[in-house]
């Protein structure tokens, strides 16, 4: 998995970025395959949750108010602040 901000390759000097990261047609970005930069706010879709949800991730787990204890982040999308 690679996160956002971290280098590419141990042997690279290139950065991974946002607009690096390989997004469905909706700009949802697979959690399995990358992880954002730490306490970026972000909507995310949860395995076996209806609708959309506001949370972040921590580095280690994903956090969020109304996220449940233990969930499966499946996709994130950055959350502008003018949404």
């Amino acid at each position: 998995m690679q996160k956002v901000g971290n280098k590419i390759s141990e042997d690279s000097k290139k950065y991974l970025h946002y607009p690096d990261i390989k997004y469905d047609a909706d700009g949802w970005a697979n959690a399995s395959e990358y992880l954002p930069v730490d306490f970026d706010i972000l909507y995310l879709k949860v395995e076996g949750l209806k609708g959309i949800i506001r949370g972040w991730s921590t580095g280690t787990s994903w956090d969020g108010a109304k996220l449940p204890h233990g969930s499966k982040i499946l996709y994130w999308k950055r959350s502008r602040e003018d949404d």
